[in-house]
């Protein structure tokens, strides 16, 4: 018997560009029987309305019913035995001209887990790590090593819980983390979750990475936010403490896909 569960954060756009959350999205396979449940949530929509619930895929879209509107909120459920998971994209609702709520499904070389979720907040929260926020250098002598131990013990335990991607497909492996897990940070670096150069392209392609850079003796840690590469769009990153830029081949060439990475701290 095959089992897969995951949940799915929606967001509320308008232009193309995200305003807010509008709800989750949640699914569950069980030898090949597919079970979706859609909530939303506050969302900026006329009272009492039906709105189209659409399942896309690579060059598809499929009608799955239609969701009743009801002062922003509403839930909509269904059964289906179409196209399997593994071709899944994202799920559209569209409420007004150019407004309309989204969830990604799957990334570029991200593959669903099986009795896994995209939200992984459920499991982990701030208090299942020691607190180095508080912790003074100048107080406390070794605390530099302490905080990479730290560090390196959060490290672990996010690779056993987070989804993985390979966006070159090479060896390069990172955590797939979304804005809501910033909190996994610490507090200097959780106040980055509202970078709009960093939002801009969460947006665009709905996920960032999260990677662990070797430096001498000890570890760094990088967000990544994806994006292309343009020499105009470098200095935009730059004055918004991007450091660099990874693709699959250096040095980045105009129009190269890529990540714009950030250093954070866990």
């Amino acid at each position: 018997m095959s089992y897969h569960r995951t949940i799915k954060y929606l967001d509320y756009c308008e232009s193309g560009e995200r305003i807010k959350g509008g709800g989750v999205w949640k699914v569950e396979a069980r030898d090949g029987n597919i079970s979706m449940e859609i909530v939303l949530r506050d969302v900026p929509c006329a009272n009492k309305v039906q709105r189209d619930v659409i399942l896309q895929t690579a060059g598809q879209e499929y009608f799955l019913g239609k969701i009743q509107m009801d002062n922003g909120s509403g839930t909509f459920s269904c059964q289906w035995d179409g196209v399997p998971v593994e071709e899944w994209e994202k799920i559209v609702i569209p409420l007004r001209e150019d407004t309309f709520v989204v969830g990604i499904w799957q990334v570029q070389g991200q593959t669903p887990k099986e009795e896994d979720s995209e939200a992984p907040d459920s499991d982990l929260n701030q208090a299942d790590f020691v607190d180095v926020d508080h912790i003074s250098d100048k107080q406390e002598p070794g605390v530099a090593a302490d905080r990479n131990r730290i560090a390196e013990e959060k490290w672990q335990h996010l690779w056993n819980i987070y989804p993985h991607i390979k966006p070159y497909g090479d060896h390069r492996e990172f955590l797939s983390v979304r804005p809501a897990d910033f909190l996994i940070f610490r507090e200097e670096s959780y106040k980055k979750v509202n970078n709009s150069f960093l939002l801009h392209g969460y947006y665009n392609y709905g996920h960032l990475i999260l990677a662990r850079v070797r430096r001498q003796a000890e570890y760094a840690y990088y967000v990544g936010t994806p994006g292309s590469f343009f020499e105009r769009e470098k200095q935009v990153a730059i004055m918004f403490g991007f450091e660099s830029f990874e693709c699959e081949k250096e040095p980045a060439q105009a129009g190269d896909f890529g990540y714009y990475m950030m250093r954070v701290h866990l």
